[in-house]
């Protein structure tokens, strides 16, 4: 039997069977660069984040919007980040 969790409460095996399955309606994967993600670095993006973005949603480091205990507190944030990037 396969011990793995993929996250609190939920093992490998159960996660698989419900992708399998489709018992999820949204699936947001978190991954590495060069997958053609925009920059985060450039200076256009680094002046909206810097300006518009962290004072809209009272943000004190840019890098809180991906930590989930922020997320479950101000999730239109990460919502918000990923409209103006990744759509």
């Amino acid at each position: 039997m396969d011990s793995r969790s993929v996250a609190e409460g939920i093992k490998y095996t159960s996660f698989v069977e419900a992708l399998r399955s489709n018992r999820f309606k949204n699936i947001i994967a978190f991954t590495g660069p060069g997958i053609g993600v925009p920059d985060f670095r450039s200076r256009q993006n680094l002046t909206f984040l810097q300006k518009d973005f962290l004072k809209e949603f009272n943000i004190p480091r840019p890098e809180m919007v991906f930590d989930v205990e922020f997320y479950r507190k101000k999730p239109e944030a990460f919502s918000k980040l990923a409209k103006e990037f990744l759509i």
